[in-house]
């Protein structure tokens, strides 16, 4: 039996940017973040309080790696439920 390709809704969706991101102390984490990722390709893992931004530079995030060549995903954990482990392979 063939294996079934799911479809996932992993990344960019409303479009956000850094610019846009209006939180406190938002050019110091804006900025801190695009050295990240422009600078050593590695993991970012933000967290925080409920409607901080978290999402919004996340997204972002993903839309500057993805830019740079670099491989991004953003994954939504209130859908952790239907994913299987091998969203995370490769």
């Amino acid at each position: 039996m063939a294996a079934r390709q799911l479809t996932l809704d992993l990344c960019c969706g409303k479009k956000h940017d850094f610019d846009s991101f209006l939180g406190e102390g938002s050019e110091q984490i804006c900025q801190q973040i695009k050295d990240i990722i422009c600078c050593e390709p590695s993991f970012v893992y933000l967290h925080g309080g409920v409607s901080v931004g978290k999402t919004h530079l996340l997204d972002s995030s993903c839309r500057l790696a993805l830019s740079k060549g670099n491989n991004a995903m953003y994954l939504d954990m209130r859908n952790i439920h239907a994913w299987s482990p091998d969203v995370l392979s490769g």
